[in-house]
């Protein structure tokens, strides 16, 4: 972290230059000191605490430079870029706002305006993470309502057993904790499943998934290994480990695991949709678009239709977007 930090304080100072004299000159050399400083999160701790004042700054000059009529089309597109840019990186500048305190901490410092995001990006990504998860919950709810149905069919035939009511039950209440991030609870009920179905791989890998995120490394590594134990290959375990960092919003670490699984299972219409998943949330929308059409076409090879139609239906809406 100390190499990190050093490694930005010299960056900041190379690009100092000359005092500004005018606003224009003033905003350049603030959007250059914030272009540096998103560029540069990782490892730097406390240092990332400095960039909400720096955006206030940043505003306030375009404002006043808008208001007294200065062309500042140029350094409008980097400001917009710097803010797509904290969008991107939010969950590494909360990581590393930790390190003083907290996002939350500075922001009762400074009582900022609501129009002022980024002091609320905790906030914001929460709400993101949410929708992201509601949307990939809605994708795969064509496959989930075969499964609940064949569930039903099974049930309204054969004696009612207590253990599979159970297992619905639990599974729906997984969901309800990852919707609303509650780890510690998702973890409760995840580690009941497992005692419930122990042969069933999905459990130990989200609960792994869980376990990071509750920043319990060991604890997520053993269910890691004792899901390898019950999958048949690699390609397989990192398809449905991605599948786990995605309902719990590691998209990174899923768009990871899925390029894997593509590589060790390049006929895998699950990897590809997972890999197209994991570029969806991540935003970018021609690699979605091209892992999805992958996932399509083998599916329709393999006669996999319940996903088949899935996947077109996650192409269309994304093709729709703006």
């Amino acid at each position: 972290m100390a190499d990190a930090r050093e490694r930005l304080i010299r960056l900041l100072e190379a690009s100092a230059g000359k005092e500004p004299d005018t606003p224009a000159e003033q905003l350049r050399h603030f959007l250059t000191e914030l272009e540096i400083r998103l560029a540069n999160m990782e490892g730097t701790g406390k240092e990332v605490l400095a960039i909400p004042p720096l955006m206030d700054r940043i505003a306030t000059l375009i404002s006043e430079l808008h208001a007294a009529g200065v062309d500042i089309q140029p350094e409008q597109t980097r400001w917009e870029s710097a803010q797509a840019l904290l969008r991107r990186k939010a969950a590494t500048f909360l990581k590393e706002a930790r390190a003083g305190g907290g996002l939350k901490t500075i922001r009762a410092q400074h009582h900022p305006p609501r129009e002022r995001w980024w002091w609320y990006v905790d906030e914001w990504l929460a709400q993101e993470r949410r929708r992201r998860l509601r949307h990939l919950l809605v994708g795969g709810l064509t496959l989930a309502l075969v499964i609940i149905l064949f569930l039903w069919f099974i049930q309204s035939r054969l004696p009612k057993d207590p253990r599979l009511r159970r297992i619905i039950d639990l599974e729906a209440q997984v969901d309800d904790a990852l919707v609303s991030e509650d780890w510690e609870r998702a973890r409760v009920v995840l580690e009941e499943l497992r005692s419930l179905d122990p042969n069933n791989p999905e459990y130990p890998l989200l609960l792994g998934a869980v376990y990071e995120r509750l920043e319990m490394p060991e604890k997520a590594q053993e269910q890691y290994s004792i899901a390898r134990g019950l999958l048949k290959d690699e390609g397989e375990f990192y398809t449905r480990r991605a599948s786990a960092y995605l309902q719990v919003g590691l998209t990174e670490k899923a768009l990871a695991d899925a390029q894997k699984a593509v590589q060790l299972a390049p006929e895998s219409e699950e990897a590809y949709f997972y890999l197209g998943n994991a570029y969806e949330a991540l935003g970018q929308r021609p690699d979605a678009l091209a892992a999805y059409q992958q996932a399509s076409e083998w599916a329709e090879a393999h006669g996999n239709n319940a996903l088949l139609v899935v996947i077109r239906v996650r192409m269309a809406a994304l093709l729709q977007r703006p």
